[in-house]
């Protein structure tokens, strides 16, 4: 079970810090040409797809060390 939570809190956190990553890379990186069609959609999309998967793996991994 606790190879389980370790994968798991692995992969939660390493998509969820990377989505913000990535979209921060983006939004540096593109310029003068960047425009959001829809700055609300991308607030909500970094919410869910970066937020919650970090907070998720975080919460995996201090259960993790505070079991013992």
């Amino acid at each position: 079970m606790r190879k389980l939570q370790k994968a798991l809190a692995g992969a939660c956190l390493l998509f969820g810090l990377s989505i913000p990553l990535l979209a921060a890379v983006y939004a540096i990186g593109s310029g003068d040409d960047f425009e959001l069609e829809d700055p609300d959609g991308a607030g909500v999309a970094l919410v869910v797809f970066g937020l919650a998967p970090t907070a998720l793996g975080g919460w995996l991994a201090w259960n993790l060390r505070h079991s013992n």
